[in-house]
């Protein structure tokens, strides 16, 4: 089967509707050629009108649907998985923790804010247990924020790093 092959008619041989809708085509194409990445160029420069060029753009930026689940998935199970690292310090987890919800809001995942306090809450040292409890008594997990947890845990820091500092010094002793 021989491949069906476009025949271009000379742009004075068109109807005045036709060639109109030519000269946009060709105004559009170049607006959207012109903001594009060159990675992007490179894959869509092949294509012969602006809609085409247009969908193959949206395609590539946004993703497909499967893709879009595939970062929802990968989103909510980093957000599962999140746990501090050993002797880190709490502004280091906040701004993990942060970031990824950051990211999450802005692919719209947004989980309840007593699943968010809980997380960061439970993600943090043995070390800082007590004031965690204290945290959890003294506010509804429902209606404040975790940054708001975070300045108030900021406030508890020195005495984790004192606690910690002992601990380490009556284990480096043993």
């Amino acid at each position: 089967m021989i491949p069906e092959q476009k025949i271009y008619e000379p742009v004075k041989d068109l109807s005045t509707k036709e060639r109109d809708r030519y000269y946009v085509d060709i105004k559009v194409m170049n607006n959207i050629l012109q903001v594009i990445p060159n990675d992007i160029y490179n894959s869509v420069d092949a294509c012969e009108d602006a809609q085409g060029t247009w969908q193959h753009i949206k395609k590539l930026m946004q993703g497909t649907d499967l893709s879009a689940q595939e970062r929802h998935s990968r989103l909510m199970n980093e957000f599962d998985m999140f746990s501090v690292k050993i002797g880190e310090s709490l502004t280091s987890v906040y701004e993990r923790f942060s970031t990824l919800m950051n990211n999450m809001d802005r692919k719209k995942i947004k989980p309840n804010e007593i699943s968010l306090n809980t997380k960061f809450l439970n993600s943090l040292e043995t070390e800082w247990g007590k004031y965690v409890t204290m945290a959890l008594l003294s506010h509804t997990l429902s209606k404040e924020h975790f940054d708001k947890l975070y300045d108030n845990l900021c406030q508890c820091e020195p005495l984790v790093n004192a606690s910690r500092a002992k601990k380490n010094a009556m284990i480096h002793w043993l």
